[in-house]
């Protein structure tokens, strides 16, 4: 089994949720941004053996983490709409 950290299945969900509610560019670079800056704000979880990533799977059904999830990929969100790393034009031809 090679390294997993699960709780990027979860971040790329609720950045996935949070942009399909709000009227922010949805495009794989902002999306892939706003993920990458929610994770930087989490704490890092890895998982090397099967038994492991249930563990920390069970860990990210907690309420704490699940709000803790909520408001790093809102803020993260945010920083992205604000600031997206592309020109409106580039967005055309894809």
């Amino acid at each position: 089994m090679t390294l997993k950290k699960p709780i990027e299945k979860l971040v790329l969900r609720e950045v996935d949720r949070h942009m399909a509610t709000s009227a922010q560019c949805s495009c794989q670079r902002c999306r892939e941004d706003a993920a990458a800056l929610a994770l930087r704000d989490l704490p890092n979880r890895y998982a090397s053996t099967q038994r492991g990533e249930v563990m920390i799977n069970v860990e990210l059904q907690s309420l704490q983490v699940q709000l803790d999830v909520h408001r790093a990929v809102a803020a993260a969100c945010a920083v992205v709409a604000e600031r997206p790393r592309h020109e409106p034009e580039d967005l055309a031809s894809t």
